[in-house]
């Protein structure tokens, strides 16, 4: 079931926050794609659980959400991270806790993004809680129609073994594949 929570991240976006990050953190014109993969290897690298990495990680993000309060994607990444330390603390309920107040921030800032949602039906899902993360996945799907919440359905049931829904969730993301591929073969068509 850890695999839903993880399968709801967006690995992309968590890249993109890392890249924005990065460039706030670097003077004006001064952004060196270069450096700035190196600097991701070098913390990924680094954020082994037992030296203090994902800790430095941690506050890292926890800085720059401070630095943007009004950042609902950054608030749903902090939230994510949260989320990630809570299998290996003790106190892991008061950690998703936490990672679910920071998700209701992000939903304050921005009602409209699909992430918190997301986010919120992972840990849901972790806590057995099913039909509550379904609801998050149906407000992310509200939100914005994609190919990733039509997955993180499917995942919902696969992993609590549901195998009635899971086939309805398969079928309607199968659906969603084949109206996008229409919408971009009828877009090809009209290239001269």
């Amino acid at each position: 079931m850890q695999q839903a929570i993880i399968s709801s991240f967006n690995i992309s976006t968590c890249l993109f926050l890392c890249g924005f990050l990065y460039t706030m953190a670097m003077p004006e014109g001064a952004f060196d794609p270069l450096s700035f993969r190196r600097s991701v290897v070098e913390l990924l690298d680094s954020s082994g659980r037992e030296d203090g990495g994902f800790d430095r990680f941690e506050n890292f993000v926890r800085s720059a959400s401070q630095r943007f309060p009004s950042s609902s994607r950054l608030k749903c990444f902090l939230g994510d991270v949260i989320a990630l330390r809570s299998p290996h603390v003790p106190n892991s309920i008061e950690v998703r806790q936490e990672a679910e107040a920071v998700y209701a921030e992000a939903l304050e800032l921005d009602p409209f993004d699909p992430e918190p949602y997301r986010s919120l039906a992972g840990l849901f899902s972790l806590r057995g809680e099913v039909h509550k993360a379904e609801e998050y996945l149906e407000k992310a799907l509200a939100c914005e129609e994609s190919f990733g919440v039509y997955i993180g359905i499917l995942q919902l049931f696969v992993d609590h073994e549901i195998w009635s829904k899971a086939s309805e969730a398969l079928e309607d993301a199968a659906f969603y594949l084949e109206v996008q591929e229409a919408k971009i073969s009828a877009a090809r068509s009209k290239i001269p």
